[in-house]
Parts: structure tokens; C-alpha cells; sequence
């Protein structure tokens, strides 16, 4: 596929396609409530990944707030457009990676159910705080499977790694909000620790082979500039 220089650089391409790509993200984000169902029917039973160390770790409800914040930052990312250093192959490896993250864990969550840790939660002993209140919400909306690996955390891990790479002072910037955002999953009681770990894992896989051994190296190939 040949595109002209002057469109290669064009800023509102740039911008048409981080749309595209990001609005694409979202649609498939939508059965994620399905795939857990799905994983119910197709496997029982379901693992559970508790541990001694979630025990340990306390209920923090103003955690809430990162939590939520991860479906704005998704959506945030569309800033990447306006970066220069990040080429616009990149910037489509990028988003096309996103893509490939959420279905790949998909297909662990069907090939590997386990329950949330917020099976295990009685809200009704907090209280019915602003925080409580939100927690109850995303208890309700969300289904208590699709949890290992963390799809919260490996986009996180994913962005970070690629902050770090192509915008270093965005990652500094941006790295307690990480931080905040991956300890919300298990402060709210969302997930275990291990569903954390398999997020790391998960977000690393994405950029160093989804991002740079296929996206990238397919794409160079793919788009020729003339």
C-alpha cells in the first residue's frame, strides 16, 4: 500500500486513524461481559487465583477513582497524534496493538476462566459512600470472571513501555497515575495479585512482540511512502 509523504504526515490523518482505531478498541471492549458468560458455558468449573497475600491486602475504596480513570486514558491516547517523534506507522502499530491485547486476553479468559475477587465482597458493611456506591456500580456492570489475566493492568504495562520508548517525559508524568491505576485492582477487590502479575506479563508480550515483532514489522512492510 503506497500513501504520499504529505499524507503520511498529515496531522489530521493521524488523527482520522487514532479515531478509527480507538472507536474500533471500543466496540470490541463491549462483549467483554459476553466472553465471560461464553467462558461459563463452555468451562466449569471456574479457578480461583486467591491467595494468602490478597488477605493481606486492604479494602480501599477512594481507589474507585484510577479505576475508572483507565477507560478516559484509552480514549486519551488519541494525544499520541500529536507527538512527532512517534511516526505514524508507529502510531498505527500502536492502536493496532491495543486491538491485538484485548483479544488475546479474551481468548485466555476462554481458555482459562477464573473468578473475580469481588465475589468475595460484602459492600453492604461499608456503608453508601460516593465511593461504595461507584464500587457497587462496576461490581453490577461487570461479571465476576474474565479476571486473569488483568485488562486493566496490561494496557497500562502496554502504554507505559511504550511512553518510555517514544515519549519519556510522559511516562514520568504519567507513572503514578500507573501505579495508582494497577494497585486500584486490587485495593477495590477486583482482582487477585496474580491477575496483576498475568497483566504485567500480558502488557509486555504486547509491546516487545505484538507491538515490535508484528505490528511494526508488518506495517513497515505493509505502507510504503512515496
Amino acid at each position: 500500500m503506497k500513501i504520499s509523504k504529505k499524507l503520511y504526515n498529515n496531522i489530521w490523518f493521524r488523527i482520522y486513524i487514532s479515531i478509527t482505531l480507538i472507536f474500533l478498541l471500543y466496540m470490541i471492549i463491549i462483549p467483554y461481559n459476553f466472553i465471560g458468560y461464553l467462558s461459563t458455558y463452555l468451562q466449569e468449573p471456574f479457578f480461583s487465583l486467591n491467595t494468602f497475600f490478597d488477605d493481606l491486602i486492604p479494602f480501599i475504596p477512594i481507589f474507585v477513582f484510577p479505576y475508572i480513570s483507565l477507560f478516559f486514558l484509552l480514549l486519551a491516547t488519541i494525544f499520541f497524534s500529536f507527538r512527532k517523534k512517534i511516526t505514524t506507522i508507529e502510531l498505527i502499530s500502536f492502536h493496532i496493538t491495543q486491538i491485538m491485547l484485548l483479544i488475546s486476553c479474551y481468548i485466555i479468559y476462554l481458555i482459562f476462566p477464573t473468578t473475580s475477587s469481588s465475589i468475595m465482597v460484602n459492600l453492604n458493611q461499608y456503608g453508601d459512600s460516593l465511593t461504595i456506591k461507584l464500587i457497587t456500580i462496576l461490581y453490577n456492570l461487570g461479571v465476576p470472571f474474565n479476571a486473569f489475566p488483568s485488562y486493566h493492568v496490561a494496557p497500562l504495562v502496554f502504554i507505559a513501555l511504550f511512553t518510555y520508548h517514544k515519549w519519556r517525559k510522559l511516562f514520568w508524568i504519567s507513572l503514578p497515575f500507573n501505579i495508582a491505576s494497577v494497585l486500584s485492582t486490587v485495593f477495590i477487590k477486583y482482582h487477585f495479585f496474580v491477575d496483576i502479575l498475568g497483566g504485567i506479563g500480558i502488557g509486555y508480550f504486547a509491546y516487545y512482540v505484538l507491538y515490535k515483532k508484528v505490528a511494526l514489522k508488518y506495517l513497515n512492510k505493509f505502507i510504503k511512502i512515496k
